[in-house]
């Protein structure tokens, strides 16, 4: 298994309720001056359509599922959510 965090950069919108979002990732290819990125050489080489499992977002804040979070221990609902 191996965990990386990245930042949607098409955030989850109200219109988006099967929970699809976009990320752009850089990848690392190996050279004489680095190994390359483990993560993004893997994401690279999926066939499209592939699916890999994820999770998030990390830290403080839970995601219930349907914009519902629980943020401090207090639960929240959000309209719209925007990931920096």
């Amino acid at each position: 298994m191996l965990i990386r965090s990245y930042t949607p950069t098409k955030p989850i919108l109200q219109t988006e309720e099967d929970g699809t979002f976009e990320l752009i990732i850089k990848t690392y290819f190996p050279s004489n001056d680095q190994p390359g990125g483990a993560m993004t050489n893997f994401l690279d080489c999926m066939p499209l359509n592939e699916e890999a499992e994820v999770r998030g977002p990390s830290g403080e804040i839970e995601y219930n599922g349907n914009r519902d979070f629980i943020i401090e221990g207090k639960e929240m609902h959000f309209d719209r959510v925007t990931l920096p």
